[in-house]
């Protein structure tokens, strides 16, 4: 299998409440948060790499986790930044934000093709870097994702 440049990138987010000053730079208030993630994905492998002492609340679905942060159940919530930004647009996630940086966790989405297939590889290529050129891409991922899905 070969890959198309990235036509899309996830990143993970720490979503809290709005006045919540939890600050996910400072190593501190991730060991001292009840953090809630989903299990077996990313976001949770992610944390418990870096933050080895820190013992999440797992979850079998995203919804759970986020229901427990709605609930006060839990300080924080980490997850990829695509459904974070989907709940937090919801009536549920109204009273909630973002906290500190997106984190890159290198986790490019591509095409796949098959090995050797130079041509067509070229040409999801450039049909890729065409519409990222013209704007066509931005105002395909705000209108089925929302303007902050858009990369900086």
């Amino acid at each position: 299998m070969s890959f198309s440049e990235p036509y899309f990138v996830n990143t993970l987010v720490f979503v809290a409440k709005n006045d919540n000053s939890f600050d996910p730079a400072n190593p501190d208030n991730i060991k001292s948060a009840k953090i809630s993630v989903q299990d077996s994905t990313i976001s949770s492998q992610w944390l418990t790499q870096t933050y080895p002492d820190v013992k999440p609340t797992l979850h079998s679905t995203l919804v759970n986790a986020f229901l427990d942060l709605g609930a006060s159940r839990s300080d924080v919530v980490i997850s990829d930044k695509m459904p974070a930004m989907t709940w937090l647009g919801s009536e549920l996630g109204k009273d909630f934000a973002v906290k500190g940086d997106e984190i890159d966790i290198n986790d490019n989405f591509a095409i796949a093709v098959d090995k050797g297939n130079d041509e067509l590889l070229a040409k999801f290529n450039q049909a890729l870097a065409d519409i990222k050129a013209d704007g066509t891409y931005d105002k395909i991922v705000i209108e089925h994702f929302g303007e902050s899905m858009v990369s900086k």
